[in-house]
């Protein structure tokens, strides 16, 4: 322990407010946003229980990404703790999340397309969106790799 926190006193000074932001709010939301989505699914696959579903196609895509967003909220959760504690994987293991979440937003574009349902913008633009965050916070912890050697 002694020997971690010398060298972090050795460190160069750099700010780490979007460090901060990112492990105290942003991927708690983002968890807390998966979870509430995979509840949304289940719900939805609740009520088509009384309905005839043979017209829907790719019904196993939904089950598929409702599994994927409890499984990618907990592993938020882990990539928050992991960066908290400085370890070395976590810039990495961020993005891996962020391309995780990418595909499970491709997956509701191929279920729209598949059922020819409307695609609102907000479907195309979170995808953009997580690989335009992955590359800030890629670039700003490859500046930052001397933090994180535990």
């Amino acid at each position: 322990m002694s020997e971690n926190s010398s060298y972090q006193s050795n460190l160069p000074d750099m700010p780490m407010k979007a460090h901060k932001f990112l492990i105290y709010f942003w991927l708690w939301l983002l968890a807390i946003i998966a979870v509430i989505g995979a509840c949304q699914n289940i719900s939805a696959l609740g009520q088509l229980q009384q309905y005839d579903t043979s017209a829907i196609k790719g019904m196993p895509l939904v089950y598929l990404q409702t599994v994927l967003l409890f499984i990618v909220a907990i592993y938020l959760i882990k990539i928050r703790f992991d960066l908290a504690k400085f370890k070395a994987g976590a810039p990495k293991a961020l993005s891996i999340g962020l391309i995780i979440l990418m595909c499970i937003n491709l997956i509701n574009i191929v279920f729209f397309k598949m059922n020819n349902i409307v695609i609102e913008t907000s479907v195309f633009t979170a995808p953009v969106a997580n690989i335009a965050t992955m590359l800030y916070y890629r670039r700003y912890y490859n500046a930052r790799d001397q933090y994180f050697v535990n």
